[in-house]
């Protein structure tokens, strides 16, 4: 089953260390991923768009999610999974 969003800008996705059981197929907008830095400071490490994946490495290794996913733009995606 897949459920489509909507977010506006500036809004996470989900947030490092969060446990998971969905991953999302970006549909239109900008998302940015990023991992904790010294001193709390995030650190950008991808910028995704139409058509990529988010949040898939978590699903599929079990473990929590290795970083934070925030809409650069508004944004639709499609969920698939358990949200």
């Amino acid at each position: 089953m897949v459920e489509i969003r909507s977010i506006r800008a500036g809004e996470r996705i989900f947030v490092e260390g969060d446990t998971a059981d969905w991953l999302a197929f970006v549909i239109e907008g900008k998302f940015s991923i990023t991992k904790q830095g010294a001193h709390q400071q995030p650190i950008t490490v991808s910028r995704e768009y139409r058509g990529r994946i988010l949040g898939e490495m978590a699903v599929m290794d079990g473990e929590p999610r290795s970083a934070t996913c925030t809409s650069a733009s508004d944004a639709r995606f499609a969920i698939g999974g358990q949200p």
